[in-house]
């Protein structure tokens, strides 16, 4: 990419944010949901069908292989049907009042009356 990984890698962040930025404020335009699951998910480690995870596998291995259920199918198509089933988990916490204000990050969320869309 450049020679300066540093500066790479921060200009790599800023454009992940811009486009996810752009991502929510056209879902909320379209009356759509955006979910976020957590970075350190095991999404391509874990079996979809039973949900044992593989501690084993590395990167160059691109069929994930079930020792459990027996299951071998695509690691991208797995991950992608684990990631599937993560979003439709609640992705908050309840906080002691009961209200579902903090992310799964622990942050407050904003309200969706008071962001503004366009900015």
């Amino acid at each position: 990419m450049m020679l300066n990984h540093t500066l790479a890698k921060s200009i790599q962040d800023v454009s992940w944010s811009s486009f996810v930025n752009m991502i929510e404020y056209k879902s909320v335009w379209r009356g759509r949901e955006v979910k976020r699951i957590g970075r350190f998910e095991p999404s391509s480690k874990m079996c979809s069908c039973c949900g044992w995870k593989d501690e084993t596998q590395t990167l160059s291995d691109r069929i994930f292989k079930c020792l459990k259920c027996g299951l071998k199918i695509d690691r991208d198509f797995n991950a992608a049907k684990n990631i599937l089933e993560f979003s439709r988990e609640e992705l908050t916490r309840i906080n002691a009042s009961g209200d579902k204000s903090i992310d799964n990050r622990g942050k407050k969320k904003k309200s969706s009356e008071n962001a503004n869309v366009f900015s």
